[in-house]
Parts: C-alpha cells; structure tokens; sequence
C-alpha cells in the first residue's frame, strides 16, 4: 500500500564561525504532521501522571530542542499539549511563538549554535563514508554515530561505531534516574478543581509550624434552683391588703 509521506520543508542554513571564518552549509528538511490555515505547528505532547501534584518540567535539552525547531521553521509556532498520563484527556494546551518563547525561556540560541558547531567539527574529522547521526532528547548532547559496514551485497549495514572500551564515568550518580522537576503550569487546572498542589514537602524545615490547640472552655454549670422561701416571696394580699395574723 502506497502511503504519502508527511510534507516536508526544505531550507538551507548557513554555520559561520565568526572568530576563524569558517562556514559550512546544510541543508534541513523538517517534517510537519500539524499545519493551521497560516503557518506551521510544532506539536510537543507532554504526558503528565501526577497531576495533583504539579506540572513537570521541561529539561534543558528539550527546550534547546523546540528553540531549534522554530528557529528552522521560520512562521511557525508552537502547541504545548500536556495530556493525562492514565486516561488520555487533554490538561492544558499553550500556544506560542518564537518571540513568546524567548519571553519564558530566554534565548538559547547560544546553546544551539555551541551543540550544532562541536558536532560538526567531530563529523569533519571522519574518514569518507557513509554514516547516519541519531539523536534522542533523552540522551541530551550525546548521539549515536552509525557507520557503514563492508557487505557483499547491495544492502547497506550500519553498525554502532562507540567505543566500549571507554572507563565508566567516575560519578555514578550523574547517571541516576531522579525525580522529575515540577513547575506551576498546571495551577489554572489546580484553580478550576479547587485543589491545593504540592500540599506536602520531605523536608523537615518546611513543614508548618505546630499551632498548640486552644484549650476547651470549661461550661458554666447550669444556675441552682432556690426554694420559694429562699426567693423571699411575698405573702398573698386580698383587695390590695395583706393579711396580718391577730
């Protein structure tokens, strides 16, 4: 079955290293699956499983990552969609532009042309070939060098060219997994369903202070019954007299 590929748009870039003056041009070609009646649409969905508790944040990479995208799409925007994890319903969805997206997350320009400059610097030092560069978000600066490999046949073999021999890295704890950052993006939700996020901390000097109870106040016991004598109640009168005793 014949499927059409996704469009795709073409543009030309050119690196220039202001201090040597070297420059290399590249061609890029990104597909889009998403596009309103005027520009192009950078879908980004965030799945979201602890909703109660916050929003969780973007990494720095990723962001480099959707910089680089508007950047290359030029008159596109971005749709931050961040779904439910468990049930698949959509939370909040954020629409922004490049210039909204400097506004929140600052310029990474910088960042993006330092990455992009040292990964082509270390591809100019290969011997001539075929290779294949696959990067993931997760695994941030790093990416995987394919390379092709010697075959009999037409069919073009890739293998992974790293080297296992490398020492591991001396702090092991760089490579554990943490919890993820949360950030306040999802407080118009917290707002709408009355729920108060991040009621809880792990940490001792953040707890409330202990509010001693107020003490009950003790009930004033109901008021003694006086006897009629004890009352001083006036003898009865007939006709506005009082009987005396003779």
């Amino acid at each position: 079955m014949f499927e059409m590929p996704p469009p795709r748009s073409y543009k030309r870039w050119r690196l220039r290293n202001v201090a040597s003056g070297d420059q290399q041009d590249i061609i890029v070609h990104c597909p889009h699956e998403v596009r309103s009646k005027t520009e192009e649409v950078v879908l980004e969905p965030i799945p979201e499983y602890q909703i109660e508790c916050g929003a969780v944040s973007l990494s720095q990479d990723k962001i480099a990552a959707l910089a680089l995208s508007l950047i290359l799409k030029q008159r596109a925007s971005l749709l931050k969609v961040r779904v439910e994890g468990s049930s698949g319903e959509i939370v909040t969805m954020e629409k922004m532009s490049l210039a909204n997206f400097k506004d929140k997350y600052g310029d990474m320009q910088p960042r993006i042309a330092n990455v992009l400059y040292s990964t082509l610097d270390q591809l100019e030092g290969l011997l001539p070939g075929k290779y294949v560069l696959h990067h993931d978000p997760s695994h941030g600066e790093n990416a995987m060098l394919y390379s092709q490999k010697a075959s009999s046949g037409p069919t073009l073999l890739l293998h992974l060219d790293i080297d296992l021999n490398a020492s591991p890295p001396s702090d092991e704890s760089t490579s554990l997994k943490t919890a993820p950052t949360l950030c306040d993006d999802l407080l118009p939700v917290h707002k709408f369903r009355r729920t108060l996020p991040c009621a809880f901390t792990p940490y001792k000097d953040q707890l409330p202070k202990h509010v001693p109870k107020t003490p009950a106040r003790s009930k004033t016991p109901p008021q003694a019954i006086k006897s009629a004598a004890g009352r001083g109640r006036k003898p009865r009168t007939r006709g506005g007299r009082s009987r005396n005793k003779q």
